[in-house]
């Protein structure tokens, strides 16, 4: 697959959507193969994806109804239209060359995820209605999009069309979507051309709230023409608008002071925190200054004349530093999310290949207790015929189960083999991530160190000056001030102070240094008994399943032989 669902593995809300999803596609795909392989006497219809097969089925039953002959050898690049409804797909795939697509239906299948459509840069029409569709995305390159369908789907919340500038209709109705405000409020904030809009049919839709839900609607999509397929008129446009104006002013005006809000280089981007957040590494950002912050010691010697300009010569120093290894530690960090990432994309595409095989199997059995049923003369068979038939049936069942249970095995075998040596890549990354943190806090430290080896010499010479005749000058100047001059007359006290510091100094790098090292290393820990866990939870759900599964076939044709048996 061209690209992974990501979520982000530091978060543990993340890590739930992501167990939670991979455990609702499967229960989804589950949920179809069971269905219809217990349809007794039909053959049950297995997930497939998009191959030259069906597109040339597609062709050549498109031309037979528009009476277009001698064109079903057209070239794939050629094609600038393709429906493949009720295909039964499981996965979008295998379009590369058909760049002239302006037209892609896709309806009525048990799609998942929008992906591999980057490359068909010329759609126009996209209908994805009637999948299984949990989330938009995908969907960046193709900016020539006027029509998106993606009603009926499992969609919650509403994002990734930020760069459909020309999206004129978009369909979302009956989805699970929760919440109108942020779906319209999102629609309003983004480039486009939207006219029409569904959205009816979604748990955000109450019936008795439907009136204010169709003038927020009316408010804030200012181009809308269309809203549920009812014509948007102008007097509950006005309607909307008086109701709705005061607020609608207010967020385009925050809006605007927004886009004005310059960011300095001590000010962090709220997106640049969250990536030091996930990185584990934000209390690396302000280290030096933080440090002093927090040491009581320190902070009596912030009243000492010229404290700011010594310790912003070596706060610079400092900057330099915490910028190279923030760059470097967040490349690190990238690269380990990628690899997880892929790595998470390897275990589904294994698990959808070991289901595509299992139903292969339950196919073949199928059809061959199709024949064997209905081979039987079952008015007029004799009680060794039926025992023959339960006795054949019992056989293949434990057959079936074999190989079932053997595709399972070799799967978690298989995995189990990949996850050994993904481990040891991600535990790599993690030890020179480790390497550089310890790199970087031992500068820091020596930088903190210089820092106060350039104070104390100050607080020396003060002290020298304060202890000479009163006439000094130096004296002269901070006389007034006791607290300064009780804090530097004493060498003794000074020379303690300066000793504590250092002392304190250490202590919080160290500190800083163990809470980075053991929140990386926490932290894939609990990615990986995330992905251990969830891999075992589908182990014993596939098992529980193949037995039940056999359990129910043989019970199926005990009580049809019971049945028999009875009359005569």
């Amino acid at each position: 697959m061209e690209q992974a669902i990501i979520y982000d593995h530091n978060d543990p809300e993340d890590v739930q959507k992501a167990k939670k999803w991979e455990k609702t596609r499967r229960g989804n795909i589950t949920t179809q193969i069971k269905t219809r392989s217990k349809v007794q006497g039909k053959e049950s219809v297995r997930p497939t994806v998009i191959n030259s097969e069906l597109i040339a089925e597609y062709f050549q039953e498109y031309n037979r109804e528009n009476k277009i002959f001698n064109k079903d050898d057209t070239p794939l690049w050629d094609f600038t239209h393709l429906a493949l409804s009720y295909k039964n797909i499981i996965d979008i795939g295998n379009l590369k060359g058909m760049e002239k697509l302006r037209k892609l239906q896709l309806d009525n299948n048990i799609i998942y995820k929008i992906q591999n459509l980057d490359h068909l840069v010329n759609l126009e029409w996209l209908d994805l209605s009637f999948n299984q569709i949990e989330k938009i995305e995908g969907l960046n390159s193709l900016t020539k999009l006027t029509d998106l369908s993606l009603y009926n789907n499992h969609i919650v919340e509403v994002g990734g069309l930020g760069k459909l500038m020309e999206l004129n209709v978009l369909s979302l109705g009956q989805n699970r979507i929760k919440s109108y405000e942020n779906v319209i409020t999102y629609l309003r904030e983004i480039p486009n051309k939207l006219e029409v809009l569904t959205l009816e049919g979604n748990p955000c839709i109450k019936k008795d709230l439907k009136e204010e839900y169709q003038l927020y609607a009316y408010a804030y999509l200012d181009k809308l023409q269309y809203l549920d397929y009812h014509i948007v008129k102008q007097e509950s446009r006005n309607t909307a608008l008086e109701k709705h104006r005061e607020d609608i002013d207010e967020r385009d005006n925050q809006k605007e002071a927004d886009k004005n809000v310059v960011t300095t280089p001590t000010m962090m981007s709220k997106e640049r925190r969250q990536q030091l957040i996930e990185a584990h590494i934000l209390i690396a950002s302000d280290i030096f200054k933080r440090n002093l912050a927090e040491d009581e010691v320190m902070q009596k010697f912030t009243i000492l004349p010229n404290y700011q300009d010594i310790m912003q010569q070596i706060d610079d120093e400092v900057r330099d530093k915490i910028e190279e290894f923030v760059d470097d530690a967040l490349k690190s960090h990238q690269e380990k999310k990628e690899k997880i990432a892929y790595w998470t994309e390897i275990l589904k595409e294994g698990e959808t290949k070991a289901e595509l095989k299992s139903i292969g199997l339950i196919n073949e059995f199928n059809a061959k207790h199709k024949k064997e049923y209905g081979s039987m003369n079952w008015d007029q068979s004799t009680d060794k015929q039926l025992h023959d038939y339960k006795e054949w049936n019992d056989i293949n069942l434990k057959e079936l189960e074999d190989k079932l249970m053997l595709v399972e095995m070799k799967l978690v075998e298989s995995l189990g083999l990949a996850n050994t040596e993904f481990s040891k890549d991600i535990e790599n990354i993690n030890n020179e991530l480790t390497t550089k943190i310890t790199k970087f806090t031992d500068g820091v430290q020596d930088l903190i160190n210089q820092f106060q080896v350039d104070l104390k010499d100050h607080a020396y010479k003060l002290n020298e000056e304060v202890t000479k005749e009163e006439e000094n000058p130096t004296y002269q100047d901070i006389g007034d001030d006791t607290d300064l001059l009780q804090l530097i007359y004493d060498k003794d006290i000074l020379a303690q102070f300066f000793e504590q510091c250092k002392e304190n100094q250490e202590n919080k790098i160290s500190e800083k240094n163990n809470v980075m090292r053991s929140d990386i290393n926490n932290d894939w820990k609990d990615i990986k008994q995330s992905l251990t866990e969830a891999q075992h939870d589908r182990n014993r759900d596939i098992i529980l399943e193949i037995i039940k599964f056999t359990k129910e076939k043989k019970n199926e044709v005990d009580d049809l032989l019971m049945q028999y048996l009875e009359e005569e």
